[in-house]
């Protein structure tokens, strides 16, 4: 399965699916993003927190950057937020394509900002430290989202009528 068939599988199709970093589903207005593993930190209490967008340009941002500002003004505003976990095939390279990803969604949790200069735990790593030099926006990493909201599908089979995606059709 493509992440964009994911995405459209969950009720939140992409607007460009070459790019977009996230959709906005329409049922419950829910804010589901494609975030990269390996940006990360790990505070004192050991919360996790996963990098959604460093500090930029605001006059030159991408598509996707300017759609993650948009779902990121949602969440600070109580949407529900939802995290697909992506893999890069090069994660030394700015412009990141996706080697791989997991389909079972994360609760993203609440928002933080990191300021210029922020200290960082030691683990943290040089890419992530590099990428959030200037600031960063940041969810919280929560559990696996269980079950996942998929939401109900039609069966192809005439005798099934509806059935949720948790009825084993996502492993």
């Amino acid at each position: 399965m493509s992440i964009s068939s994911l995405f459209t599988r969950i009720g939140a199709p992409l607007c460009n699916s070459r790019q977009s970093w996230g959709a906005r589903r329409a049922s419950d207005g829910a804010v589901i993003l494609r975030v990269w593993q390996d940006l990360k930190f790990i505070d004192e209490a050991h919360c996790i927190y996963i990098m959604l967008s460093g500090i930029q340009n605001a006059q030159r941002l991408p598509f996707g950057a300017k759609e993650r500002m948009q779902h990121i003004t949602r969440i600070r505003a109580r949407a529900p937020c939802f995290l697909v976990m992506c893999e890069a095939k090069d994660a030394e390279i700015s412009e990141r394509q996706i080697k791989d990803f997991d389909e079972r969604l994360f609760v993203g949790g609440a928002i933080i900002d990191t300021p210029p200069g922020f200290v960082f735990p030691p683990q943290t790593s040089a890419k992530t430290r590099q990428l959030a030099e200037y600031g960063a926006i940041w969810v919280h990493l929560g559990p696996r989202a269980s079950p996942p909201p998929y939401g109900p599908r039609r069966s192809t089979d005439p005798g099934k009528g509806v059935q949720s995606f948790w009825d084993g059709a996502i492993p």
